[in-house]
């Protein structure tokens, strides 16, 4: 597989777990090579970005759907606004 097709991998799982740890074990790539993608591609940090960015915006969705749905609300209000405001601090932390 290339590696740009490992880096896209790589990015969409990122967007939809949120975290690098998870990403490179999805992927299968050690966290070393995720550090070489980012030292040796500028361009490929700058995707890094938003695909956390997608990450908080998926956890906004679940928040969105908890205030518009109160009765179907699974999981703990309090660690949602946690990783909210891990991910999306310019909107969530105080």
């Amino acid at each position: 597989m290339e590696k740009e097709d490992r880096q896209g991998l790589f990015l969409k799982a990122l967007g939809e777990w949120g975290t690098i740890h998870k990403a490179c074990r999805v992927v299968g790539i050690t966290r070393h090579a995720y550090r070489m993608w980012v030292a040796d591609d500028p361009g490929f940090s700058g995707r890094v970005d938003s695909a956390k960015v997608d990450f908080g915006e998926s956890l906004e969705d679940i928040a969105l759907d908890r205030i518009k749905n109160p009765d179907k609300g699974k999981g703990s209000d309090i660690l949602l606004i946690g990783l909210l405001n891990a991910n999306l601090p310019h909107k969530y932390r105080p």
